[in-house]
């Protein structure tokens, strides 16, 4: 057991295989013949962190585990757990589709060795896959499918290039395995077709894998690239340090785990194949100190949660009890019976009991002897409404939930001014029927989802799940296909055939076949339809308006800035689902007109900021010192400054948000060691406090530099004294002998 958390006394059984003899020195001592084949552990304590012990309120819990294949062994009369039913059936199978030599059990032939190898993969592989596991979303899965795989390639069928072959021999074997335990596991000989069609989906993947190299790089075996994706995120530099040294440390098989997520195994298969060394020891030295560290954080969180220990609180004081005498049983009717209905306990957030609670108390947990609300998961929405007490009080129900040994829990708020009690008598349910006809509905469009869903990809796997009033949201991975938006309509078609009102709110493709959906449903569904004509009609207007701006931008500015606005708060409105595809259409129309308006934004600041300078310019100014306020990011200065010609300027542009970008150039008979754009724009940022100037490339900082767009706070009180630096330093230089040479409106006008 861990250092802290549930624990107990243990006992463990074990078989002595040699019959007669009583020999407990052999046990637990690795000795062959005598093996452990039961353990159970009583748990009645949990272990603090400070190593004390605290009684559990649920002290007959027993936490027992038998290994099935030691137990078939004793029943068996066998020693070997290869030698049992569960495996020869497997055995037989394999030599009779392949025509090598038969299993002997030896533990010195590589043959046998194989046997067992791939018979335990395949039948760890069965289980996975009949249990709804998919190779895609299990990289474990996987990796046992491929080294079975390279075994039947090795060892079986070493001449056999055929998909169909391979795959042939896997489903032979697979019957074999489903012979043997589909009894106790019926999942399997139901799931025997799509665990089939998954094998041959990895027999093609995996040979067609083996064809092509590795697309990351040439020093790991495209195979192994296959079977430990997290390799191909090794640097190169990192395997050719390795490969000089010819040791991969701890330190190094750490970093690769902690910064590429490259696990040990993987490690210790790249080591055997570049033949290299792997401190596997001191490697797993570094992570079980991790892990040790990471388990007590854990538990210590799950000891100290809050709801952990309400639920522990509740679950000891009714441990006594049975929900379904003493209450707290869901009934979807209730008749008129000789016990009443009543508040059997109330419990304060705590988790401790009270036997009255007031107005000044905002909410509490009830338990009924008998209930009609509906209790809610992770899974599914609860019901909620009020209960009627005597006297015509009355209080709300927020939350139902169910304890795990049964209890149904409700909260209730609104509590009346004279209070409630312990074994008060409910006089009736109000339950919101709304949000009741709204879960069933939901529940039928996740019903018809999931049976659409296999019906158009076949093998599918169902995640998380979670059904709502007015939504539905499912994760869902598929073997093979895409699920794109044409098919997502057609599902949405299938649907609203059953008189469901349905519509995709979202979808999310995350990897390996794996998608997020969400759709609204009822009466939102509706409401989210007609939200999204309008939204269409604004998306048609925005259109007409983009085309129209390239004749004339000015006169349609305002316009599409509306246009966008208006879309951006509909497709963030979290009062009204939009439709997928609305709501696509719509992003994409925002980011194009986005990208429009930077565009022409630019050019109109560029046009109005050069006109203006123009216009100062020809007023005979020796030297153009300027600043002008703008919203715009400007990539370059170059197209402003242009329209002054060949006199000495220093442009400052700064935005309303505190940022600042500035161009300074001078003409090449003006420059001198005295006098140059770099020393110019210098004082300007020795004002500023920061900032990075330098030339274009190529250009003389003598003759131009740029200072790159940066936020100064006090910004506009720092360029006004900036610029006054800049107009002293030329005086200083005496380039000029009056300041009224200078263009200085701007700073005049401050």
């Amino acid at each position: 057991m861990s250092r802290m958390g549930p624990c107990g006394p243990s006992t463990e059984i074990h078989y002595d295989h040699r019959g007669t003899y009583n020999d407990p020195s052999k046990v637990n001592q690795d000795f062959g013949s005598v093996v452990e084949i039961w353990n159970l552990v009583f748990m009645q304590y949990n272990r603090t962190e400070k190593g004390t012990l605290e009684r559990l309120p649920l002290a007959h819990v027993v936490d027992t585990g038998a290994g099935l294949e030691r137990l078939t062994a004793v029943m068996n009369g066998k020693i070997s757990n290869y030698d049992t039913d569960l495996f020869s059936p497997i055995f037989h199978t394999i030599q009779r589709a392949t025509g090598i030599p038969a299993y002997t059990g030896s533990f010195q032939s590589e043959l046998d060795l194989s046997y067992r190898i791939l018979a335990d993969h395949i039948r760890a592989t069965t289980v996975a896959l009949s249990d709804g596991i998919l190779p895609q979303t299990n990289i474990k899965i996987r990796r046992l499918i491929h080294r079975s795989l390279s075994l039947i390639e090795t060892y079986f069928l070493p001449k056999v290039e055929s998909e169909t072959d391979i795959t042939d021999f896997l489903s032979d074997v697979v019957d074999s395995v489903s012979t043997t335990i589909s009894h106790a596991y019926p999942e399997i000989e139901k799931m025997k077709d799509e665990t089939a069609e998954i094998l041959e989906n990895e027999v093609h993947r995996y040979i067609t894998s083996r064809k092509n190299k590795s697309t990351n790089h040439d020093l790991i075996p495209p195979m192994l690239s296959v079977d430990f994706p997290a390799l191909a995120r090794i640097k190169t530099a990192e395997i050719e340090a390795v490969k000089t040294s010819g040791i991969i440390d701890a330190q190094t098989a750490f970093k690769w785990y902690d910064a590429y997520g490259v696990t040990d195994e993987a490690t210790n298969e790249l080591s055997i194949s570049l033949n290299l060394r792997f401190d596997r020891e001191g490697f797993q030295t570094e992570m079980d100190r991790v892990k040790k560290v990471f388990r007590e954080e854990i538990a210590q969180q799950m000891m100290s949660s809050v709801e952990s220990v309400f639920i522990r609180k509740i679950e000891s004081l009714l441990s006594l009890y049975n929900p379904h005498i003493s209450g707290g049983v869901f009934e979807t009717k209730l008749e008129a019976k000789e016990d009443s209905i009543q508040i059997e306990w109330v419990f304060d957030h705590d988790g401790d009991p009270v036997e009255e609670v007031s107005p000044e108390d905002t909410s509490y947990w009830v338990v009924l002897n008998r209930t009609m609300f509906f209790p809610g998961n992770a899974s599914i929405v609860a019901d909620v409404g009020t209960i009627e007490l005597e006297n015509d009080r009355h209080v709300s129900i927020k939350d139902v939930k169910q304890l795990p040994s049964g209890w149904i829990l409700h909260l209730i708020t609104d509590i009346p001014e004279i209070g409630v009690r312990r074994k008060a008598e409910i006089v009736g349910f109000m339950i919101d029927q709304e949000r009741r006809i709204g879960r069933g509905l939901s529940y039928n469009v996740m019903y018809h989802l999931k049976h659409w869903l296999k019906l158009n990809f076949g093998v599918v796997r169902f995640n998380e799940e979670f059904v709502s009033w007015d939504h539905i949201k499912l994760e869902v991975t598929i073997l093979n296909g895409e699920l794109s938006q044409t098919y997502l309509r057609k599902c949405e078609e299938h649907i609203r055939k059953h008189r469901l009102p349905v519509v995709l709110g979202k979808k999310v493709w995350k990897q390996n076949g794996v998608y997020q959906l969400q759709f609204t449903t009822g009466e939102k569904a509706n409401a989210s339809l007609n939200f999204g004509k309008e939204v269409l009609t604004v998306v048609t207007d925005l259109k007409e308006l983009m085309t129209a701006s390239e004749q004339n931008y000015a006169t349609t500015r305002n316009n599409i800035k509306e246009h966008v606005d208006h879309l951006h708060d509909c497709i963030h409105n979290n009062e009204m689902s939009l439709p997928h595809e609305v709501y696509l259409k719509a992003e994409k129309i925002i980011n194009e007109a986005e990208r429009l308006i930077e565009k022409n934004e630019v050019l109109f600041e560029t046009a109005r900021i050069a006109n203006e300078l123009r216009e100062i310019s020809q007023l005979g100014p020796l030297f153009v010192v300027e600043r002008f306020e703008s919203d715009v990011e400007f990539t370059s200065l170059v197209k402003v400054t242009r329209v002054v010609g060949r006199k000495p300027n220093l442009i400052v542009v700064q935005s309303p948000d505190g940022y600042v970008q500035a161009r300074c150039s001078i003409p090449e008979e003006m420059a001198s060691e005295e006098f140059s754009a770099e020393k110019w724009m210098k004082y300007l940022v020795d004002e500023l406090g920061r900032g990075i100037y330098q030339a274009p490339k190529g250009q003389d900082p003598k003759l131009v530099v740029n200072l790159k767009r940066v936020r100064v706070p006090n910004l506009t009180e720092k360029v006004t004294k900036g610029l006054e630096a800049v107009r002293n330093f030329v005086t200083k230089t005496k380039l000029v002998e009056t300041r009224e040479t200078f263009s200085l409106t701007k700073q005049t006008n401050e």
